[in-house]
């Protein structure tokens, strides 16, 4: 019984005191300078275009930039997705697929602190950008955008958008084409009105002249 009590004060005494060394350890004086060391790290992001070419539709290139010894990048879950031993060249890429695009940065000296936030864009391919439903409207109707989160957006939803936007562009048309045909049937009218127009501001110009010449 006895050297069992032993074992428990004595496992007890290694967890204290390694806490307290690990404490010591990461002080805010040191988290600062680890903190200097992580503000040179950068990423940006790139679609892979060559991969959807291959039938990979959501995947991005992500390029980490200056990430120090000893350090790496996690995503929220906390999974590794960059490690210094993974630098060639001051870089590091891999492929990342899509989502939340915003990364963190640790340190293997302490690695409970968050030393830095970096984001970047993981895009997601639109699943109707193909379609024949987007074609001559794919630059002008938000559903037809080539990353236009489609995750909870249904087939008959899209048709429906798609629907909607071109009957108000049809009316868009006939509303312009009927002021032009108004235009043209009473151009007499559209030309007495124009002239009256042009008269007043002549006449307001001629008035303000003459107020500043006398002032």
């Amino acid at each position: 019984m006895k050297k069992y009590i032993l074992f428990i004060f004595t496992f007890c005494f290694f967890i204290m005191f390694s806490s307290s060394a690990l404490a010591e350890e990461c002080d805010s004086t040191k988290i600062e300078n680890l903190k200097k060391q992580a503000d040179v790290v950068s990423a940006v992001s790139q679609f892979d275009e060559d991969g959807l070419a291959n039938g990979i539709f959501n995947n991005n290139i992500v390029t980490v930039y200056g990430l120090p010894n000893n350090f790496y990048i996690v995503n929220k879950s906390r999974s590794v997705l960059f490690s210094d031993e993974d630098v060639v060249d001051g870089t590091v890429n891999k492929d990342v697929g899509y989502g939340d695009g915003e990364l963190y940065v640790y340190s293997y000296d302490c690695p409970n602190q968050k030393l830095k936030t970096l984001t970047v864009e993981l895009k997601k391919y639109n699943k109707f950008y193909a379609s024949t439903d987007c074609d001559d409207i794919r630059d002008e109707v938000d559903v037809c955008d080539k990353f236009y989160d489609t995750d909870n957006l249904s087939y008959s939803a899209f048709k429906r958008k798609i629907k909607e936007y071109k009957k108000n562009s049809m009316q868009n048309i006939i509303t312009k084409f009927n002021l032009i045909k108004f235009i043209n049937d009473n151009i007499f009218i559209t030309i007495g009105i124009g002239l009256i127009i042009f008269g007043v501001i002549i006449a307001l110009i001629f008035k303000n002249i003459k107020n500043n010449k006398l002032d």
